[in-house]
């Protein structure tokens, strides 16, 4: 088994502070970490209010799990952790830590790493894997939307069942659309072009109570935007979780 110290040395050896393609965030030469920091089992409810916040050296977390934890710390999507023990996703924490400087992220995030290998003994590595995902292109049907001008005021925002944008590209139409999947979906457009559109679906295919069945996220693609999700398996760097111990309190 790895030791904590082998693994802040293997992320020390990788050496540049953010990898552009995988978007994780690594640690420096010079490892990062904070003055004073509280690990504590959080005793909110499993389904209570969850938050993560940072000032200028400070970061705060309520109602982690673990696995969300490494998440914030590494910058990852939930799709891109893997491996740990079965407390990974059960166990929640509250975490308070303060930085010796005003340090903002991603110096927070680092620091973060460097809590998780001291605390939590995590040893992590990264690997690339075939991910099944999407790719997001246009329908037989033709596309559906009107382009705008792009210096119109730039909006996307979402609830359960609803995204609402305007003068979105068809990138960010599809980085939302992995938010909501929780799997990577590329742009194969080929559109540069801005859009208003308002994409309406029945979450998970559920319909309320006394409601008709509505569309799935995939049917109102296609039927709404003119657009299509077609499975697509792209190399991901994954983070591998190697092993965790419970966090003694403080």
């Amino acid at each position: 088994m790895r030791s904590a110290i082998q693994l802040i040395v293997l992320l020390a050896a990788l050496g540049a502070a953010c990898q552009v393609g995988a978007g994780f965030i690594q640690a420096p030469t010079q490892q990062l970490a904070f003055e004073a920091a509280s690990v504590r089992l959080s005793t909110s409810p499993n389904d209570g209010f969850a938050d993560f916040d940072t000032t200028p050296g400070t970061l705060t977390i309520r109602n982690y799990t673990l696995r969300a934890i490494i998440r914030t710390a590494y910058q990852a999507k939930d799709y891109q952790i893997s491996g740990g023990p079965k407390w990974l996703n059960h166990d929640r924490y509250d975490i308070n830590a303060k930085a010796d400087s005003p340090a903002k992220p991603p110096q927070l995030f680092l620091m973060l790493q460097a809590l998780l290998a001291e605390r939590f003994k995590l040893v992590v590595h990264r690997e690339s894997r075939d991910f099944q995902g999407y790719a997001l292109v246009i329908a037989k049907s033709g596309l559906k939307l009107k382009a705008v001008g792009s210096d119109t005021d730039r909006s996307i925002n979402s609830r359960p069942g609803v995204i609402t944008a305007k003068a979105t590209s068809l990138t960010l139409l599809s980085q939302w659309l992995a938010r909501i999947l929780n799997a990577p979906v590329q742009d194969s457009t080929g559109i540069s072009d801005v859009f208003d559109f308002k994409l309406e679906w029945t979450p998970d295919g559920a319909p309320q109570a006394g409601e008709a069945p509505g569309p799935s996220i995939f049917a109102a693609l296609q039927d709404q935007l003119g657009l299509k999700l077609e499975p697509h398996k792209t190399p991901l760097e994954m983070i591998v979780v190697d092993s965790a111990e419970r966090a003694s309190e403080n």
